[in-house]
């Protein structure tokens, strides 16, 4: 049987986790492509259910707010990032974002609480998923 060692901690991960399954590759209209499946291994929660509070997050224009309340609807604490995205490299628009959004996930770590936003939009999620936190 197959097995991943991952080499931080050396830890020994059966098949399957973490780790390519299956995959194919074939040319279509004289391009090629690879279709792999993964098997995803779960992600331990690190925060609180949102019961016990939240960090709030408003995505505008020039400026990113957050606001934490406790599980009572209070409001503990709160603050905002300003952006400067216009006339801005995607690069550096992504930049930026991440690092936001790993203050953002500093700030929910203090408390052990989770993240929200309204409809969750796209570009947070894209920004939290770039610092791998």
């Amino acid at each position: 049987m197959r097995r991943s060692l991952n080499r931080k901690t050396g830890e020994i991960y059966p098949a399957g986790k973490g780790e390519a399954l299956t995959w194919r590759i074939f040319c279509k209209k004289h391009r090629w492509y690879i279709s792999v499946s993964l098997e995803v291994t779960s992600v331990p929660v690190q925060s609180k259910p949102v019961q016990y509070g939240c960090i709030g997050v408003d995505l505008n224009p020039g400026v990113v707010g957050w606001a934490y309340v406790d599980y009572n609807g209070n409001l503990i604490e709160y603050g905002q990032f300003k952006t400067h995205l216009h006339s801005r490299t995607s690069g550096q628009i992504e930049a930026e974002l991440a690092w936001i959004a790993a203050e953002l996930v500093k700030i929910a770590s203090k408390y052990a609480c989770p993240i929200v936003a309204a409809g969750t939009p796209s570009i947070v999620v894209s920004a939290f998923l770039l610092i791998g936190e």
